[in-house]
């Protein structure tokens, strides 16, 4: 008898644990993971306003129902399961709503009519969890004094990474440092 509940039962713990697993992954691994379980990606050919790119991800889990040991490695998966997510019912990815520092500091002058600086902005993104380039700029030395984002230009700040949706509306302002 085929062990089907067995491989669906290892496949929902490899979804439930994905994170963990990509976590450790090389770049390699991570580009066979890819190639091997995602079949289409779909994305809309023109720009929208809510700034979604995908439509939707079509996965592709191969099914073997034999024992590893017992069957060669070029064989063809026993049977393969299919399933696509449609991306148009879910929340914006956080690679879809980024945006650049340059939007962000258009967006706080057209809302509150002030500057805000990229540095500010990393601050802030840093302190809020938000993932911020390398600064290639920086002193060789730390002896220069680093100006600290003040609270009424980190509120504007975090207005906009809301407005861009790299935070989630619910997110609040926190009483400690920016830096």
């Amino acid at each position: 008898m085929k062990k089907g509940v067995r491989s669906s039962d290892n496949i929902q713990k490899i979804l439930d644990n994905f994170d963990l697993l990509f976590e450790r992954m090389n770049c390699e691994e991570r580009r066979e993971l890819c190639r091997q379980f995602i079949e289409r990606i779909d994305v809309f050919q023109e720009e929208r306003e809510d700034g979604r790119i995908l439509k939707r991800i079509v996965f592709r889990f191969p099914v073997y129902y034999e024992d590893e040991g017992k069957r060669a490695e070029n064989d063809e998966p026993d049977e393969v399961v299919t399933f696509e997510v449609d991306c148009t019912e879910h929340r914006v990815t956080a690679s879809e709503a980024k945006a650049t520092y340059a939007e962000i500091r258009a967006y706080v002058k057209r809302k509150y009519g002030m500057n805000v600086s990229s540095l500010y902005i990393a601050q802030v993104k840093r302190k809020y969890g938000l993932d911020v380039g390398k600064a290639y700029n920086k002193p060789a030395k730390n002896k220069n004094h680093v100006p600290v984002c003040p609270v009424e230009k980190e509120v504007l700040i975090l207005d906009a990474l809301k407005h861009f949706r790299m935070l989630d509306e619910d997110v609040e302002y926190r009483k400690e440092s920016a830096v």
